[in-house]
């Protein structure tokens, strides 16, 4: 419900499957690329990370049909661990979606949804993919329905071989990288019931080979790293139809994530490799969550009012030796509800509010109001004021690492994050024969206040909120539409303001993005071009 962009009050974007093939994107880094407003960061360890509209990504929440994404290093999901090979279509809401999602949705949300379209009633097939930097790719699927069932079965291996500019002994500037992936959804429908089951295992090895060989010439050893991820989710979903217009939607979920990083002494000349026995070049890390969901929706286009009301039940907990007393967790339990009211047949208005209780933190309520108009035929003009806060994750409330190299404490005191959101949006639309043409310029205003960041303080580095953070911009797109030729265009501008250094004003950047396809439906072909440009970010330091 309320995921069509064309009744939407939410200025939201949806990536279809088709758009995700004809970009042949593997995960979600490869899809983000090339959209707007969009900045992308890649770390040797930590993997892909995301902005959107100046909000980095521990303020955007990640979610694989409704779920929550769990295992956030230095506060972001890693985007190149979400394959995209049995998806349908991927939803973005750029600003908070605080009042449907909760904490870590203050910058924006991006959904995942999973394939599960029954036509035809049987379909297998398998994608390879290849670079000539070393990268290698093949996955496969299988759908089945018949009568009132289907049942899907996907999985695949991803591999990067590694990658140097200049030749190397052994070491690469961008490390080896193997994952593998396993799939499984079964569903069942009763008569205006449906019961979905899913489950799915992700894991990952990262190397990183040490061209320092110690101990030359009377011995021959080096230090090589491995950094290995696992992901194991489960969510069993139960919907009900009471009639046309109400229906109740329930989600159970629970998900784990595993984090080793590994150092080992490998002596060159028998190739055997052990363990270290430096504690702080080893750490494991593990999270888990739990989470309970229920929405009960109205949604009638002949009525006035229309609403939904919701629960959302979440516990997580992470254990590690880096973690306070090595394990500790945290339970975030909240209600929502949200109105849909049409004075006239133009006008929509949509409020909502959401009331949490959490056992770590005092969260704030927070309310939400959009508005969607129709000046004339094609013209719809929106806007949206809303609150977000972010909770303070576990490691920023409990990490405790020291070693030779580093002394950070974790901040009990820390308050949560709080935002104010402003957008406001017109979307003009044209018809010129069979020509479809949609303009639609937008603007933002983010003002963040209590923002976390990792300072230092005396002899040792912890978690301090700060004043304020703000973030402005605008972005306009354009496209054109002949049916068998499509083009797009867009263009944003955006500031980032940071109060914690004095003296400094917004410092702005540009994008721009391009993409033309060509459809030949002889042969059911289809030839797309895309192109990013990312202006430089500047970045004020502190010397």
């Amino acid at each position: 419900n309320y995921s069509t962009t064309d009744r939407s009050v939410y200025q939201s974007q949806v990536i279809t499957k088709q758009q995700i093939e004809a970009q042949s994107a593997n995960n979600l880094q490869d899809l983000f690329t090339h959209q707007l407003n969009v900045r992308l960061q890649n770390d040797q360890a930590t993997g892909s990370s995301i902005s959107l509209q100046g909000i980095d990504g521990q303020n955007v929440k990640v979610l694989v049909d409704g779920v929550p994404v769990i295992g956030r290093l230095m506060g972001n999901i890693n985007l190149s661990q979400l394959n995209l090979n049995n998806v349908e279509r991927v939803e973005v809401i750029r600003g908070p979606a605080s009042v449907l999602y909760g904490t870590n949705a203050l910058g924006g949300v991006i959904n995942i949804i999973t394939d599960a379209s029954s036509n035809p009633p049987f379909k297998t097939g398998i994608n390879t993919y290849y670079e000539s930097n070393g990268q290698y790719n093949v996955d496969a699927y299988a759908n089945l329905h018949f009568k009132k069932s289907d049942v899907s079965v996907s999985g695949g291996r991803n591999f990067f071989d590694g990658w140097s500019e200049r030749e190397t002994y052994r070491e690469d500037e961008w490390n080896p990288k193997e994952q593998r992936f396993v799939n499984f959804r079964i569903g069942h429908k009763f008569k205006n019931t449906r019961l979905v089951y899913q489950s799915s295992l992700f894991s990952e090895k990262v190397t990183n080979l040490s061209g320092n060989v110690v101990g030359w010439p009377y011995h021959a050893y080096v230090y090589d790293v491995y950094f290995n991820t696992e992901r194991f989710n489960n969510n069993l979903e139960f919907s009900h139809l009471f009639d046309a217009s109400h229906n109740l939607k329930v989600t159970a979920a629970y998900s784990f994530y595993k984090y080793i990083r590994s150092t080992y002494r490998k002596n060159m000349e028998t190739l055997d490799q052990i363990l270290t026995a430096d504690p702080s070049q080893q750490d494991t890390t593990e999270f888990g969550a739990t989470m309970l969901r229920a929405v009960y929706t109205k949604d009638d286009l002949n009525s006035k009012l229309n609403y939904q009301v919701g629960l959302d039940l979440n516990s997580e907990y992470s254990t590690g030796e880096r973690i306070r007393s090595n394990k500790q967790d945290i339970g975030d339990y909240a209600a929502f509800a949200s109105l849909e009211y049409r004075p006239v047949a133009q006008l929509l208005i949509r409020p909502g509010v959401r009331y949490a209780y959490n056992t770590t933190y005092k969260a704030p309520v927070v309310p939400s109001v959009q508005l969607m108009y129709e000046l004339k035929s094609r013209t719809v003009f929106r806007a949206s004021y809303s609150r977000g806060f972010r909770s303070p994750v576990l490691k920023e409330l409990y990490l405790q690492f020291i070693d030779a190299n580093h002394n950070v404490w974790g901040n009990t005191n820390l308050k949560s994050e709080e935002s104010d959101h402003i957008q406001a949006s017109i979307e003009q639309g044209f018809l010129k024969g069979k020509t479809n043409i949609k303009i639609s310029p937008s603007v933002f205003f983010n003002y963040i206040k209590n923002r976390i960041s990792l300072v230092e303080k005396d002899t040792f580095f912890t978690y301090m909120n700060f004043y304020k953070f703000n973030t402005q911009g605008m972005m306009i797109t354009a496209t054109i539409d002949r049916g068998s030729v499509s083009l797009s265009a867009g263009y944003s501008y955006t500031g980032i303001f940071n109060s914690e250094i004095e003296g400094t004003d917004y410092l702005y950047a540009s994008e721009i993005t391009s993409m033309i396809q060509y459809k030949v439906p002889k042969v059911k072909t289809l030839v797309a071009l895309f192109w990013k440009y990312n202006g430089s970010q500047p970045q004020y330091v502190v010397n």
